[in-house]
């Protein structure tokens, strides 16, 4: 608006209304004529918002087709990609604004591309490929991560303090994981050992420390493929010392 302004005022100084109109109008026919580039990316922000007034979506645009989206579920954001056919291309879940759980890549028809799984420290414990006609090609990986992280204010234990910590899994198409927790005293006995119930792809363990010296927390993960066959089983352990 400023520069409209002093444009204006150096006209009127040199008496040049009838130029200053003509300069104007030429501006904005021309900016009417002008059209967006064939390859320009641009966004619209769906009018869905949570109460802490984070957009639920933005959805991305190419040539008037939609080839992006991003959705929101708390401090979860799914991203998806599109082929200009509208065939999903990828899906990525980032948490707290870093890649962080399932990804899938997806051929132009349809057909499962690639998947792996980000931990929470940023490694992929389980990557599968496939060809175009549906076979595995490549796959690797554990059924739990190996990153244990604690959940703890204080890594300073006594017997009686509650033992707090978390994990991740993978979620492999067509299979399914049954997960354990607990720990062993210094003997490697088993104190405690339960079945958990996961959050998303997470895995929380809580139990009240009875020993003191070293133990051991544990997790174990079985991962099943859809006709109930173990695919593989993982078991990680770390050592604590409790006062």
């Amino acid at each position: 608006m400023i520069m409209w302004y002093s444009l204006i005022d150096r006209l009127k100084k040199n008496n040049s209304y009838l130029n200053c109109f003509f300069l104007i109008s030429l501006l904005l026919i021309n900016s009417c004529k002008k059209e967006k580039p064939d390859n320009q990316y641009y966004f619209l922000n769906v009018n869905s918002f949570f109460a802490s007034n984070k957009y639920d979506s933005t959805v991305f645009y190419k040539n008037q087709k939609m080839i992006g989206k991003n959705r929101w579920n708390g401090d979860l954001m799914i991203k998806t990609t599109y082929y200009e056919n509208g065939q999903l291309h990828s899906y990525r879940e980032f948490v707290s604004g870093r890649e962080m759980g399932n990804v899938y890549y997806f051929f132009m028809n349809g057909q499962i591309k690639h998947y792996n799984f980000t931990d929470d420290h940023n490694r992929a414990p389980y990557v599968l490929d496939w060809d175009s006609l549906g076979n595995i090609i490549k796959e690797q990986g554990l059924a739990i991560s190996p990153n244990m992280t604690s959940d703890m204010e204080s890594t300073d234990l006594r017997k009686g303090d509650t033992l707090a910590i978390h994990t991740t899994f993978p979620s492999p198409p067509d299979t399914y994981t049954i997960l354990f927790g607990g720990y062993k005293d210094k003997n490697h006995q088993v104190i405690d050992s339960i079945k958990l119930s996961p959050i998303r792809n997470t895995v929380y363990y809580k139990s009240v420390i009875m020993t003191k010296d070293s133990i051991y927390p544990f997790f174990t993960g079985i991962l099943y493929d859809k006709n109930g066959n173990v695919k593989q089983k993982s078991y990680f352990e770390v050592s604590i010392f409790v006062k």
